[in-house]
């Protein structure tokens, strides 16, 4: 699990200049976009120097945390147009409507999160987990601290070309090609349930189904870490990302995650006393 994020090399233009063009812009809505066209700013490390996420600058100039070591969810209440991105969601806030009820939405994420304890622990033996719960501007944001995630490539399947027994000599030699066979069984197998289990809880918690998507594609999580330039232009004041809520679970946080989670928290204003959110 403590392994560095592996990704294509990304571009080193971290001044302002706008690097992007309308192809780009059509990039995040389809499975052609790649994370390697956006500028890097910084690479975040662990003590020992080994690199666990990136910062780079999106299309309207956001710096963005990317890492496949921390499991980020962003959980949109509504767009800035007043629409629910999430059908999901939606349909709960629905149905309390149609019942004359008042939906406690931070409630309802709190209660969520405790759900997705036990799923943490079914997936990877004596792993407790602990979520951290932010409020964003339209939403909300959860960081899962508890242990490394590790989005690894899928290894590409290598089709025999005769039967194991034809292509090796001695029972010894096929022997050993059988047990790596094995090995890349379950390999695969290993990584299958993690991507099942990831789709299960990012649905579990209402997330917007284009972020699952790019997760999926990129083999990382993403999050936004400065505020929206047409929303800062409308604020009177300091601006702030997201804002800490509370922690769901034991707390823990993986000596691996420490420093992306200290980036996160220091650049979005996550602790600040006042500010408005953007």
């Amino acid at each position: 699990m403590n392994q560095s994020i592996q990704s294509t090399p990304l571009s080193r233009c971290a001044d302002g200049r706008r690097w992007w063009t309308s192809r780009h812009r059509d990039n995040y809505t389809s499975h052609d976009y790649n994370i390697a066209i956006e500028p890097l700013l910084r690479e975040i490390r662990t003590p020992d120097g080994r690199v666990v996420g990136h910062v780079t600058r999106n299309r309207y100039e956001a710096e963005v945390l990317n890492t496949n070591q921390m499991l980020i969810v962003d959980v949109d209440i509504q767009d800035d147009h007043g629409r629910c991105p999430s059908a999901r969601l939606y349909e709960v806030v629905l149905a309390f409507a149609r019942r004359g009820e008042r939906l406690d939405l931070e409630e309802l994420m709190r209660d969520r999160l405790e759900g997705q304890l036990q799923l943490r622990m079914d997936l990877e033996d004596g792993i407790e987990g602990s979520w951290r719960r932010y409020r964003t501007k339209n939403g909300f944001r959860l960081l899962e601290t508890s242990a490394p995630w590790v989005l690894e490539p899928w290894p590409a399947p290598q089709p025999l070309a005769a039967p194991l027994e034809k292509r090796f000599a001695t029972r010894g030699e096929l022997a050993v090609a059988l047990a790596v066979d094995k090995d890349r069984h379950e390999q695969l197998s290993a990584l299958q349930d993690k991507n099942e289990a990831l789709i299960a809880i990012m649905d579990n918690l209402y997330a917007d189904r284009d972020y699952l998507r790019i997760c999926l594609d990129q083999r990382l999580f993403r999050a936004r870490l400065t505020p929206k330039p047409w929303r800062a232009k409308r604020v009177d004041g300091p601006t702030l990302t997201c804002s800490y809520l509370a922690t769901v679970g034991t707390g823990i946080i993986h000596p691996d995650l420490e420093s992306l989670l200290r980036e996160h928290d220091a650049v979005t204003g996550a602790h600040a006393l006042d500010g408005t959110l953007a």
